[in-house]
């Protein structure tokens, strides 16, 4: 998966996380699909290796077969 697709994956997410904030819910998870975790663990592979949780957007990523690569969904 490119970094274009990634961003604007990101892009999406970060202003739908703005709307729930706005609305009084933090988000606890950010699922993607596998493919688009992958990404996400190969980005950032030295924290992981670090023992850190795989973290984007403040959020745990999870991921959901379910999702397609270019969907994802915010769980308060």
């Amino acid at each position: 998966m490119s970094e274009i697709w990634i961003g604007a994956l990101l892009d999406r997410a970060s202003e739908a996380l703005l709307k729930l904030e706005e609305d009084g819910l933090f988000v606890s998870q950010f699922r993607v699909s596998p493919r688009v975790g992958a990404s996400f663990a190969a980005l950032r592979r030295g924290e992981l290796e670090n023992g850190l949780p795989l973290m984007v957007l403040g959020a745990e990523v999870v991921e959901d077969p379910a999702l397609a690569p270019d969907e994802f969904a915010l769980v308060p």
